[in-house]
């Protein structure tokens, strides 16, 4: 089943179809302090910081991160691409740019189908990501906005999750860690040549000048 084919999941209730589009809400949920939903509380976390990661981590280890966490996420979200082929779409994706800094990061998305009940589904998101030793808290959380819940979680090594969830759509943004390893930088160039083959348009994230000589 493709992204977004399913329809609404039940988790108990039924609302409206939600108006608001994801792309820009979705990370700022994670980045800005939210409002909780009043009576609600987030799940008891771990004390864990997530997988270990090397100093500097190679964009295998940051395709395996991003498949640990984005992978425990996808047994919830209803009509999301197959867990493989997703995963190949990991395995496919050019780094992005971590601004400034001169590094790189993958910065995958998961996409699925509506939900009944958004609340009731970040707060499984939740208790999957305290699991994965990424803990929120309620200050990450902005309750139901139009119809949309929201959560972020995130580690101080600068790996973030942001998920929305409501009755038109669920969305997955994970942001790894930022890592300055050539791998990356040929992963990226790899995608840019690949890109002039087929017409397709280039990656536009090099902070520091690749063989191409892009800066961001």
């Amino acid at each position: 089943m493709s992204d977004g084919d399913a329809g609404l999941t039940p988790y108990a209730g039924g609302m409206s179809r939600a108006i608001r589009t994801a792309a820009v809400l979705l990370l700022g949920a994670a980045a800005l302090t939210g409002c909780i939903a009043p009576g609600t509380t987030g799940p008891e976390t771990t004390t864990e910081t997530g997988a270990e990661m090397s100093e500097n981590p190679t964009i295998e280890e940051l395709r395996a991160d991003a498949k640990r966490v984005l992978g425990a996420l996808h047994e919830i979200v209803p009509g999301a691409t197959e867990k493989e082929e997703f995963f190949a779409r990991i395995d496919a994706l050019a780094p992005a740019s971590c601004g400034s800094s001169g590094t790189l990061r993958l910065a995958p998305a998961l996409e699925g189908g509506g939900i009944e009940d958004p609340e009731a589904f970040i707060l499984e998101a939740e208790r999957i990501l305290a699991e994965l030793g990424i803990p929120s808290t309620p200050e990450d959380r902005n309750g139901v906005l139009d119809e949309d819940a929201y959560v972020g979680a995130g580690l101080p090594d600068g790996r973030m999750v942001a998920i929305q969830a409501g009755p038109e759509r669920t969305m997955v943004q994970y942001e790894t860690v930022c890592s300055n390893d050539e791998s990356l930088r040929d992963a990226l160039d790899q995608a840019r040549d690949a890109a002039l083959e087929t017409g397709d348009d280039a990656p536009q994230s090099a902070p520091k000048p690749s063989r191409w000589g892009i800066h961001s």
